[in-house]
C-alpha cells in the first residue's frame, strides 16, 4: 500500500517535513569554515528540499481537468519562476549594494563602495 493511499494529505506534509529537515543542513553548510563540509551540507540540504517541486506539480495537476493540464503547469511554472528568476537577481544586487556600502563606510573604507563607479580624471 502506498503512502498516498494511507494518507491522502501526504503530498502536502511530506515536502513540508523535507523543507524543515533541510534547515539544519543549510545552517551547517553556511556556517562552517571547511569547504568540504560546506559542499556536503549544502548538497544534502538541496537534495532534501527538492521534494517540494514534485508536490507543487502533483497538487496543481490534481485540481484541474485533463484538458488543461499542460496549461495549468505552464501557468504555475511561470508564476513560480518569474519572481525567483525575474526579480531575485536585481533584488539581491540592490540589497548587496545597500548593505556593502553601509558596512564599508562603518569599517573605515569611505568611498570604497563607489571607487569603481567613477573614472579617475586626475591622471
Amino acid at each position: 500500500m502506498t503512502l498516498g493511499k494511507k494518507s491522502p494529505t501526504a503530498i502536502a506534509w511530506l515536502p513540508a517535513h523535507g523543507l524543515a529537515l533541510s534547515i539544519p543542513f543549510y545552517f551547517w553548510g553556511f556556517t562552517t569554515t571547511n569547504l568540504l563540509f560546506c559542499a556536503i551540507g549544502l548538497s544534502i540540504g538541496h537534495f532534501v528540499k527538492f521534494g517540494c517541486p514534485a508536490a507543487q506539480d502533483t497538487i496543481s495537476q490534481g485540481v484541474v481537468s485533463r484538458s488543461v493540464l499542460a496549461a495549468s503547469t505552464a501557468v504555475m511554472l511561470f508564476m513560480i519562476n518569474m519572481p525567483g528568476y525575474g526579480l531575485g537577481p536585481p533584488v539581491a544586487g540592490l540589497l548587496s549594494d545597500f548593505f556593502f556600502g553601509r558596512y564599508a563606510v562603518r569599517a573605515g573604507f569611505a568611498g570604497f563602495a563607489n571607487a569603481g563607479c567613477h573614472a579617475d580624471t586626475d591622471q
